[in-house]
């Protein structure tokens, strides 16, 4: 059976806006295909292997700790250019 609207709660149960705010998460820079994700602060932490720049992008190259060698775009992510080694 499909329906058009969406049924109201039965009247015992009470629904009240949410208050407050939440935190943000924070921003995922890099997954690696090894399942592992990076925030800023995290990618930071990584093992810096250089730039790579032509007149198209800039790259920042860090390494995963699975080994794989992982690339962020310096133009999508100008933050993590702020902690080098």
């Amino acid at each position: 059976m499909i329906h058009d609207t969406i049924p109201s709660p039965p009247p015992s149960v009470r629904i009240e806006p949410m208050s407050g705010t939440f935190p943000a998460a924070p921003e995922c820079v890099k997954h690696c295909a090894c399942g592992l994700s990076f925030d800023p602060t995290e990618w930071a932490a990584l093992d810096y292997v250089g730039v790579s720049a032509d007149e198209v992008q800039r790259l920042e190259l860090r390494n995963c700790p699975c080994g794989s060698t992982l690339a962020v775009d310096l133009d999508t992510f100008p933050d993590v250019t702020a902690v080098r080694p």
